[in-house]
């Protein structure tokens, strides 16, 4: 009976242990085509699901210009559920021209690291 009661707490243990959350992006890439330097700020929605086991934290961002802003949700997404990263870009704050803008995403994952792509092209 002992030896049953070991083998069930080794199990829960283990099924705990190997639990971890799963950031997995619907598009991981969005072209906004052109966009004029005088037409405003243009935004993209990029929406996930936690397909992990445990709860989802977003915990940064990093970008490589003050022209693109991103904003989540800092609560936990649970198992199974959806959440959206929004990414803002306004073509007045840089030169007209091709743009490929990198979005790094920190979470909980182990996975680390998500990459999110943001294209166009800015026309005066």
């Amino acid at each position: 009976m002992k030896k049953i009661g070991l083998l069930l707490l080794c199990g829960l243990a283990w099924g705990v242990l190997g639990a971890q959350p799963a950031l997995r992006f619907e598009v991981t890439e969005q072209n906004v085509g052109r966009i004029s330097e005088q037409g405003g700020v243009v935004t993209r929605t990029y929406r996930y699901t936690n397909e992990g086991d445990l709860p989802l934290l977003l915990i940064d961002s990093k970008v490589s210009c003050s022209c693109t802003k991103v904003s989540f949700s800092k609560k936990p997404v649970l198992p199974g559920l959806q959440g959206e990263v929004v990414v803002r870009y306004d073509p007045r704050k840089q030169p007209a021209g091709k743009i490929y803008k990198a979005i790094q995403l920190f979470s909980n994952d182990p996975a680390g690291r998500h990459i999110l792509i943001f294209r166009g092209e800015v026309t005066p």
